[in-house]
């Protein structure tokens, strides 16, 4: 086997393992919720963050052959939904700062 096959098997195997995703993307969630809650970071920086976490979570799912698509739609909504936090959260502090 040379070294490429060998990554290969690696990063297969890591991208297969349903508790190391599982608990990769749980993370990748909490991580998302901290930064969208987060009032140290300004909006431009959060949505940079959030677009990395979608590239991020895309990347996982997609080198993924063991879940089904639904399952791989269902985590991606999942993210969606907690990133829709940000513009809920984002159009309070618009109104507060507008009025």
């Amino acid at each position: 086997m040379n070294k490429e096959n060998k990554n290969f098997d690696i990063i297969s195997f890591l991208f297969n393992n349903e508790s190391f995703i599982n608990s990769l993307l749980e993370n990748l969630k909490k991580e998302l919720m901290e930064v969208i809650f987060s009032e140290n970071l300004s909006l431009f920086k959060k949505s940079i963050f959030i677009q990395g976490v979608f590239t991020y979570a895309n990347l996982i799912l997609s080198n993924n052959t063991s879940m089904s698509d639904e399952e791989k739609s269902k985590i991606m909504q999942e993210i969606v939904e907690i990133s829709n936090l940000l513009t809920e959260n984002s159009m309070e502090d618009i109104k507060r700062y507008t009025n």
